[in-house]
Formats: C-alpha cells, structure tokens, sequence
C-alpha cells in the first residue's frame, strides 16, 4: 500500500519494493499448523531481542531476511549475537534469506526466498519450511491467493492513524480508491486500513493490471 500512496503506482508497470509480506505469509501458516505460534516477540533467553516468528512448543525461532535491512554490517553482527544466544539457549534458529544476501552461519537452518510478487513461488517456500517442521507433507494446504484477506486480518494494524481513504481526499489522489479491488480484498477497505501501511493489497489499475 506505501508503494501506491507514495506514487511508485501498479506494481506491474512501474515494479515497487516488496515489503515483507512472504514474513507475514510464513507467521499465518506457521500458527495454522502450530496455534501457539507467536510474531514479533521478545524472548527473556535472548536478553530481551526480538526474533520475528517464534513456535514455544517447537522452541524454534525464524529470522526473515530482506537485502533493505539486513546486508549490512551491524545488523550481521546482531544476527551473530542473536544466534550464539539461540544456541546457548537450546532454540533452533531458522533464517529465510532474501535471495542476493551472502549466506552466513547465523543459523541452524538457512532457506533462500525471492523478492518478488510470485506467490507460486511462495507458496512452494512456506510448504519446505512446513515439511521442515515435520508436517506431512499431504497434510499442507498452502495457498496465498485464497487466503491472503485472511493473512491481513491477522497481522491487521492495530492503530489507524489516517485511514487511506482520508489521505486519498486530502492529497488529491481519489484515483486509488477508483482502482482498489474490492472483489479481492474482502473486509479490508480504505476506510479501515492506515494509508502508510506496508502490507501489499489487490489494485487495478487504468491498464486493468491486477
């Protein structure tokens, strides 16, 4: 949605920046098959540090790495802390890199994602990672497209600060509720969905891209 409201537009025409989503995608799966399964939290073992997805039944941790934040030398070194802290604290540490990231020791488990809108390709990722945990594999039903409303819903925005249909007004730019795609975002709505919110949303727009 920032892409849109910062002017980058369909993301078929003019390719933006892909946010975190697939992190959001592999947290809903990961609590479908584990319901304990909890995001962004601080672990008391890991001095108070944040991992992103954490299953206390499994005692596993899962870091998504993204090239905008991670390939950089002082978030290498709080990886490294990270893990000797997982390590001594008998978690499994899983780390989904980006692909383009260098490859490190990080890790007890180490896959490799792509930065892209494929959701085919996502899919296939999050059923390994599933596989990995020792889920039946004829037992997995992966499948963002259908449940992408469902995703959003539950890493909704807790606060709302401007909604998108209040900043289209305010900025001139109606045009993006003209090309928001009802049929495929469900109950999510610019009425009830902040306008900087970096979750990816379905649009149409004058060229009739989805």
């Amino acid at each position: 949605l920032h892409n849109k409201s910062s002017g980058l537009h369909c993301p078929i025409c003019n390719k933006g920046r892909q946010t975190s989503f697939v992190e959001k995608c592999i947290f809903f799966y990961c609590k479908k098959y584990f319901p304990d399964t909890l995001s962004n939290v601080k672990l008391p073992e890991l001095k108070g540090k944040e991992v992103d997805i954490y299953i206390p039944s499994k005692r596993i941790a899962i870091e998504y790495d993204g090239k905008a934040y991670h390939d950089r030398e002082l978030n290498k070194k709080r990886d490294k802390e990270k893990y000797v802290l997982c390590k001594k604290n008998n978690i499994t540490l899983y780390r989904i890199l980006e692909k383009g990231l260098e490859q490190n020791k990080n890790a007890d488990v180490i896959f490799i994602t792509e930065d892209s809108y494929n959701h085919n390709k996502y899919n296939k990722d999050i059923i390994k990672i599933l596989t990995h945990l020792n889920i039946k594999k004829e037992d997995i039903a992966v499948d963002i497209d259908k449940d992408t409303v469902e995703i959003y819903e539950l890493v909704s925005d807790s606060q709302i600060k401007k909604t998108l249909e209040e900043w289209c007004l305010e900025n001139q730019k109606e045009y993006l509720l003209k090309q928001w795609d009802y049929s495929k975002n469900g109950n999510i709505t610019p009425q009830n969905i902040s306008y900087g919110s970096g979750k990816k949303f379905h649009f149409v727009c004058e060229h009739g891209h989805r």
